[in-house]
């Protein structure tokens, strides 16, 4: 891990399922869903799903792997129609929790720099 101006630990990979966990928990702590855990559970199936054929988030990247292997073997069908409409979705949920997150960074920028000279 590789830490940033802020001294937080940022992740060096692409790992899908492990970058949804911390995510989720932030989300979960902060509200940022607004207590829709129904779709928060819809997400993390979708991580899951994508994670299962895709371990390392790069075989939709990638035609070969670091090892020469053919990246996602497994998957020998998609349904494109349903893979758009599922991630399309799952896009512009997780577009109204960033929108959420940003709105609170910038009241908190606003509060501190009432209080800086």
């Amino acid at each position: 891990m590789k830490t940033n101006r802020n001294h937080q630990s940022v992740p060096l990979h692409h790992k899908l399922e492990t970058l949804w966990r911390d995510c989720r928990a932030l989300i979960l702590i902060e509200d940022w869903g607004k207590g829709s855990k129904p779709d928060l559970d819809s997400v993390s199936g979708v991580v899951k799903q994508l994670s299962l054929i895709d371990p390392n988030s790069d075989a939709f990247r990638y035609r070969r792997t670091s090892k020469g292997e053919i990246s996602a073997k497994v998957v020998k069908h998609i349904h494109l129609g349903n893979f758009n409409s599922v991630l399309v979705w799952t896009s512009e949920w997780l577009d109204g929790v960033i929108c959420q997150l940003e709105s609170e960074l910038g009241a908190l920028d606003e509060m501190r720099s009432y209080n800086t000279p």
